[in-house]
């Protein structure tokens, strides 16, 4: 279990770079897209702390893996909590949330 846990926060840290790279795609980040991805950068750093501390003794229980899944489910409702933050979710925000929550379930 230790393995997949760092596997885990080894690819939340690509998907942060894959979203940088969708956000830009376009040649611009907009305002909103800084907000959200800024929401998702801060909720894996959460989870990264959070795995790392569960790995401190090299064992990772129940409640330790229970947690690290509410703290995946955080940054997709905080992301979408953000990108609502306006009203509307523009097609760029669209696209970035839909990456964000195809990654996120396939860990």
């Amino acid at each position: 279990m230790p393995e997949r846990i760092k596997e885990k926060v080894e690819k939340l840290e690509e998907l942060y770079k894959k979203l940088l790279e969708q956000a830009n795609i376009d040649g611009k980040i907009t305002k909103e897209e800084e907000e959200i991805l800024e929401n998702i950068r801060l909720g894996i750093e959460e989870f990264k702390q959070y795995a790392d501390k569960a790995l401190e003794d090299n064992l990772v229980t129940v409640s330790e893996h229970t947690r690290m899944l509410q703290l995946q489910n955080k940054i997709l409702r905080e992301s979408e909590k953000q990108a609502l933050m306006d009203d509307k979710i523009s097609k760029d925000e669209k696209e970035l949330l839909e990456l964000l929550i195809k990654s996120i379930r396939s860990l």
